[in-house]
């Protein structure tokens, strides 16, 4: 095999950077299922879940991982303009009820004479 020659057996390295974007696409893949079906993300559930940090001593991409790196982030990236969407509609919903909410004082109904 000479050098210009892309290994074809697995190596720790490309195994680490494979289980870290293992570990991202489960993420995204949840995120995407949620944000699809229109269900409301607990806060606990998304800090154990969904709260997704890179791992800090994988080094550089290995070059065999590129493409499936790119398809990931093309993926995230669409989430992420879905999620701004979603939000923007969330607003809009919230001030069409907030301009439906009554705003006169309360009065009372019904008058003590007695009393």
């Amino acid at each position: 095999m000479s050098a210009d020659q892309p290994r074809s057996e697995p190596t720790p390295w490309i195994d680490a950077w494979s289980a870290a974007l293992d570990g991202f696409e489960m993420s995204l893949a949840e995120a995407e299922d949620l944000v699809s079906t229109g269900h409301l993300i607990d806060s606990a559930f998304e800090s154990a879940n969904l709260a997704w940090s890179p791992p800090t001593d994988l080094g550089p991409l290995p070059p065999a991982l590129k493409d499936r790196a790119t398809a990931i982030l093309d993926r995230q990236l669409e989430m992420a303009s879905r999620l701004a969407e979603a939000a923007r509609s969330a607003r809009q919903h919230l001030t069409v009820v907030d301009n439906l909410r009554d705003r006169r004082p309360s009065v009372p109904v019904y008058i003590d004479l007695v009393g």
